[in-house]
């Protein structure tokens, strides 16, 4: 079934079922994918675009001073691929394979300069948090717990136990999962002292385009926020746990999060000759 589908994947189909050219495609492309990210995921399947979150994502975009014309077009370019899929609704939709990909993440190095750049950050948000104590805990806590952005950014400071554990049910998966924020999350999170663990007063796009910003600053020459989730679990899956800390299937897990690289797992010793 086509609910089963997320909106990236019909993406990839939209232009070859739809025979239209790359001038079309990209901007369509664009947009919806700007919508997912307003809606603080990695992906979301068809069925979860509801009017509620579109009406969301345009008073968000209203509100950045973008023209009404502009405006609609985010309309349509979302409506077009939700409309598509009810269009596939024959029967069950196989998509092509396609190669897989060696999943990256930010090396305990690049953490560390992240860090590095974190605390030399000057300013505060419009709530009055400095920016540096933001930073500073939102990467500890994004690190150690391997949240997604959606749920870290709903964590309230009082729902942290004193030990740093905390429960939760996923906002993606509405799946359960327990993590623990380390010692040096709490401590950011109490030096700024809001309610909110990661008090962010802005829309979900701004935070991305402000860490991005974050990490050029920091030398770091490539990745996005995600990248600390892969991380997270990554290293945390030296004791075959990483699945686990992400509150993924390991089948998932493999596919979407563990980073070869930093897992650094050796390779088969091959026999002698």
């Amino acid at each position: 079934m086509t609910t089963e589908l997320t909106m990236n994947e019909l993406l990839e189909i939209y232009p070859t079922r739809r025979k239209c050219c790359d001038q079309y495609a990209a901007p369509l492309q664009s947009r919806v994918r700007r919508f997912i990210a307003h809606c603080g995921e990695d992906d979301i399947k068809s069925d979860e675009v509801t009017p509620r979150r579109i009406q969301g994502f345009l008073d968000e975009l209203s509100a950045t001073g973008l023209a009404g014309e502009t405006v609609r077009g985010y309309y349509g370019a979302v409506k077009a691929v939700k409309n598509f899929a009810k269009e596939l609704e024959i029967g069950k939709v196989y998509l092509p394979k396609t190669g897989q990909k060696i999943t990256e993440g930010f090396t305990l190095d690049e953490i560390r300069l992240l860090l590095d750049a974190a605390a030399k950050t000057k300013g505060k948000l419009s709530n009055g948090v400095k920016l540096k104590h933001f930073w500073q805990a939102a990467i500890h806590s994004a690190f150690s717990t391997g949240l997604r952005a959606g749920d870290l950014l709903r964590v309230a400071t009082d729902d942290i136990k004193a030990n740093g554990s905390l429960d939760l049910i996923q906002n993606k998966t509405g799946k359960p999962v327990r993590v623990r924020f380390s010692g040096d999350a709490m401590k950011w999170i109490k030096k700024h002292g809001r309610p909110e663990a990661m008090p962010w007063p802005h829309t979900f796009t701004w935070f991305e385009r402000c860490f991005d910003k974050l990490r050029d600053q920091a030398g770091v020459k490539r990745g996005t926020w995600k990248w600390l989730r892969r991380s997270a679990g990554s290293y945390a899956d030296e004791n075959g746990n990483g699945h686990k800390l992400l509150g993924n299937t390991r089948t998932v897990f493999e596919s979407h999060y563990l980073a070869p690289e930093i897992a650094a797992k050796e390779p088969p010793k091959q026999a002698a000759i």
